[in-house]
């Protein structure tokens, strides 16, 4: 009959090798995943530039939009699309307004984050983004004039 401590080394060899099957057959751990560089940052700061509104307003309103949660294209209860929230439904058309404004397909102001914070950033600022960005603009902190909840299409 094996003595206690033989069993005892028996169970800790034997978690242990169940324990490098289960981490072997799932993958890479979390802590070694690779960072992605920040995709929603690059589009904040891409719209931001490109429409001369302040990144920081901008990822603002996209937090009290949605939490910054694009839920992968899929509406919300007002038919609302992406991390800006655009709308479209009887009330509002500001998913449509972006199209027209970016020259975006529908498709991805619906589901594509870069595009619906660029959508998000000309519906706000009610035009086309300029040919060429121009730091002349008065600042948007003063000078922005349509409120977040009204572009947004919110109640």
């Amino acid at each position: 009959m094996p003595t206690r401590a033989a069993r005892l080394k028996a169970r800790a060899s034997l978690l242990a090798a169940l324990t490098a099957t289960v981490l072997a057959a799932t993958g890479t751990p979390a802590l070694a995943a690779t960072d992605t560089g920040r995709p929603l940052d690059r589009a904040f700061e891409r719209a931001a530039e490109e429409f001369d509104v302040p990144r920081d307003l901008l990822a603002a309103v996209g937090y009290g939009e949605t939490r910054l949660d694009g839920h992968s294209g899929r509406p919300s209860q007002a038919n609302g699309f992406g991390v800006m929230h655009l709308v479209s439904n009887p009330a509002h058309h500001t998913l449509e307004r972006a199209a027209a404004l970016t020259g975006e397909p529908l498709a991805a102001l619906r589901s594509d984050n870069r595009a619906n914070i660029l959508g998000g950033a000309a519906v706000r600022t009610g035009r086309p983004p300029p040919s060429t960005p121009t730091r002349s603009t008065p600042s948007w902190w003063t000078a922005w004039t349509p409120s977040p909840r009204a572009a947004s299409g919110s109640r």
